[in-house]
């Protein structure tokens, strides 16, 4: 079922409406951050390990994200750290935008959330500007708008552009 969706004309920008008019949040100041460490279980390393030297050994420069949330259980928590640490001395960046992060998205969680850990169309668009920003500034990547062979592209922003602007 994940992968049957049949495209919606946006380019996979989500259109589901309960991202675009659900608020759900409370105050940042309320939410427990931890900075605790706890293994993951066996298959999870396994499987961090295993991506990680698949990534080493074809040299495949990759960028990790944590992404905000403003319900995360602290053991869930611990383990996102305890992966990021680990992402981090096999060589790999990782930017953390629920611990480290957070504030410069300038994500209000009593506004840009439709539930404890995903953002609604605000939040979206407040990460979305961020890390695209990261991504032109460290890794030269170019603004195709407007270029033969990206009309597609075009088309699905000005369509979810409309799509969005009510909200």
């Amino acid at each position: 079922n994940d992968f049957s969706r049949k495209p919606n004309g946006y380019m996979s920008s989500p259109d589901y409406s309960h991202l675009l008019t659900r608020i759900y949040g409370k105050p940042r100041e309320e939410l427990t951050l931890v900075d605790e460490r706890l293994e993951l279980p066996d298959y999870q390393l396994n499987t961090l390990n295993s991506l990680l030297d698949y990534c080493e050994s074809n040299d495949v420069n990759v960028l990790f994200t944590v992404n905000p949330q403003i319900q995360g259980e602290i053991e869930r928590q611990s383990r996102i750290n305890y992966a990021k640490d680990l992402i981090i001395q096999r060589g790999f960046k990782v930017i953390d935008y629920y611990h480290d992060e957070f504030d410069s998205l300038g994500l209000d969680t009593t506004q840009d959330f439709h539930d404890g850990q995903h953002t609604n169309i605000h939040g979206a668009i407040k990460i979305t500007n961020a890390f695209s920003s990261y991504l032109v500034k460290n890794y030269g990547f170019e603004d195709k708008r407007g270029r033969s062979g990206y009309e597609d592209w075009d088309a699905s922003v000005e369509k979810y552009t409309k799509l969005i602007s009510a909200y």
